[in-house]
């Protein structure tokens, strides 16, 4: 028999991107693989960092503007995380935004486009029911509210309890709008406008401070008719003692010998005094007083 090498072993190929790996045991390890991604022209591109990362950092940038308040920013943010991946999230978190706002229009829109696209979603209920009661949709809220009651029931989700709160104010604001209706006209509270709004509010907050002056001016008139009425029951009692009864008056936390006469004219000072601090804030007095009548006034009429 002739002899004759032993054949070389066949070369394993190189195990390709994303492939499993061997341990040493032999059992593979399973490797996260490195999907190529689609981009915006339909071409798939190895690397290109994946769309749902994408809308996550809108989504982080979002909410770090609606942190600060910045909803014009956040409501930017969102924007660009829905047109990247149209999420019940993302148009839940816009809604709030609007709201934020004021703009309940839009604030609904977004929250019914939510619910679209995932129904059992609570949040979005209860953006889309909080949107409606801003802008007195009171049936409708109590439908969103019944609706996502169900939900929570099925998914024994803590938020029940809340939600059931929210549908008996819509109720009780139901009931109150039919008699508002059934009253006549021209006892109906007068809806307001806008800057009518802001008017009465800077009227409300004038007419605190000025109802806390008068209080702060009255106080000092008390206090001034206190120190005379004591200054009077002093001098009273110091002239009835006997000329040559040695009298002290007050210096700070001492006290100086002094006679009648000197004590007797001190207080006459003092009663002048405190007469004259009372005379001129009569007038200040009298001055608030007005503007405080007035401007109750004005908050009434802007009511009626």
């Amino acid at each position: 028999a002739s002899s004759s090498s032993p054949p070389a072993p066949a070369r394993r190929p190189a195990p390709h991107r994303g492939a499993p790996r061997s341990s040493a045991s032999g059992a593979e390890e399973p490797r996260a693989p490195t999907w190529p991604v689609a981009s915006r022209g339909g071409a798939m591109k190895e690397g290109e960092e994946d769309p749902a990362a994408r809308a996550a950092e809108k989504k982080r940038l979002g909410n770090e503007a609606f942190q600060a308040k910045q909803f014009d920013d956040a409501i930017g943010h969102y924007t660009e995380a829905i047109a990247i991946q149209r999420s019940a999230v993302f148009f839940s978190n816009r809604s709030a935004c609007y709201g934020a706002k004021g703009d309940w229009e839009k604030a609904t829109e977004d929250a019914k486009e939510c619910l679209s696209i995932d129904p059992n979603f609570l949040k979005g209920y209860w953006r889309l029911a909080t949107a409606q009661m801003e802008r007195r949709q009171w049936e409708d809220a109590q439908v969103t509210l019944t609706r996502a009651i169900e939900k929570a029931k099925a998914a024994n989700d803590p938020a029940l309890g809340e939600l059931t709160k929210s549908l008996n104010m819509a109720k009780a604001k139901a009931r109150q709008a039919q008699r508002q209706q059934r009253q006549p006209a021209a006892s109906r509270p007068r809806e307001l406008d806008a800057a009518t709004q802001k008017e009465l509010q800077d009227l409300s907050m004038q007419f605190v401070t000025l109802r806390r002056d008068r209080q702060e001016v009255e106080a000092r008139i008390s206090a001034s008719e206190l120190e005379i009425r004591r200054i009077a029951v002093t001098a009273e009692a110091v002239s009835k003692l006997p000329e040559e009864t040695p009298v002290y008056r007050a210096v700070g936390k001492a006290f100086l010998r002094s006679n009648i006469p000197a004590v007797l004219s001190l207080k006459q000072r003092e009663s002048e005094a405190a007469s004259k601090l009372k005379a001129e804030l009569q007038p200040r007095l009298q001055f608030l007083t007005r503007r405080l009548n007035s401007t109750h006034a004005n908050i009434a009429d802007l009511q009626r």
